[in-house]
């Protein structure tokens, strides 16, 4: 059962991770963050740490070795 949940969580994860990479929904702005950090940089480094806490996530507990 444990197994089915961690499939199901890392397909969710992928889905959500393509959606978020897409951000069709976000338009150009020209807004800083922490006054110096343009904010579509801001997302995508947020985003990417998003993508390696996923791939930790799916190496260590979806995509196992042979046990």
């Amino acid at each position: 059962m444990v197994r089915r949940v961690e499939l199901a969580v890392a397909w969710i994860g992928a889905i959500v991770l393509f959606a978020l990479h897409l951000d069709f929904w976000r338009g150009p702005r020209p807004e800083l963050v922490f006054g110096f950090v343009p904010e579509e940089l801001m997302y995508r480094v947020v985003w990417m740490l998003g993508a390696v806490a996923y791939l930790w996530f799916f190496t260590a507990r979806v995509w196992r070795g042979d046990e």
